[in-house]
């Protein structure tokens, strides 16, 4: 727990109760998770510092919040999520514990396996034909539970500055389950074209 504490001023703990699952995170970074086998489902909330060396230690802003949580990290994966894989909310969004190159993060967001290195279900870069013209397309594979994550298609010539939005980018499908963009310039304009996507959490 000492890589978490801030020896000066304010630390900010944080516990999700959730039926008998107990986690506990101090300055935003996990600390423990137990599953207590004599919970009270009702009762009195405490607050607890066992003996050590002498110290002076104060609470201030307290805040209980009873309500359904779905994500008690605030990391943008639900915990059923994170405990389906792992029997834990440690994991974090921008972890990628298969080494596959893809974020739990975007693994959530297209519905690949978080634990199994792999690279089915990415989006796939396609051409079209339009009057004439070729225009790259980028077609996504959606996880409809992951729709309170933002997806954006960004595309370079350089792949310094990433470009996104209506100058970039015609929407041809957007649905739960598939997300579907079509370039504005056609190919016969650019040098070359990279496309990427990119997925955010509130």
């Amino acid at each position: 727990m000492a890589f978490a504490i801030g020896r000066r001023g304010w630390n900010t703990i944080r516990l999700h109760a959730s039926g008998s699952i107990f986690t506990v995170w101090l300055n935003g970074v996990w600390v423990t998770e137990y599953t207590s086998a004599n919970y009270g489902q009702t009762g009195p909330l405490g607050l607890q510092i066992h003996a050590g060396v002498p110290m002076r230690v104060e609470f201030r802003n307290l805040r209980a919040v009873t309500a359904a949580v779905t994500d008690a990290d605030e990391d943008g994966l639900p915990d059923a999520w994170e405990r389906a894989g792992w029997a834990t909310v440690r994991q974090g969004a921008a972890d990628d514990p298969d080494n596959d190159g893809l974020s739990n993060l975007m693994e959530f967001a297209l519905g690949t396996k978080p634990s199994v290195a792999g690279t089915s279900g990415l989006p796939v870069r396609d051409m079209e034909l339009v009057g004439g013209e070729l225009y790259s397309t980028l077609t996504v594979t959606r996880n409809p539970a992951a729709s309170g994550l933002t997806f954006r298609a960004e595309a370079t010539e350089d792949l310094g500055a990433w470009q996104s939005g209506t100058a970039e980018f015609i929407t041809v499908e957007d649905t739960p389950t598939r997300l579907r963009v079509r370039g504005v310039m056609p190919l016969s304009a650019a040098r070359r074209r990279f496309l990427r996507l990119v997925v955010t959490a509130p």
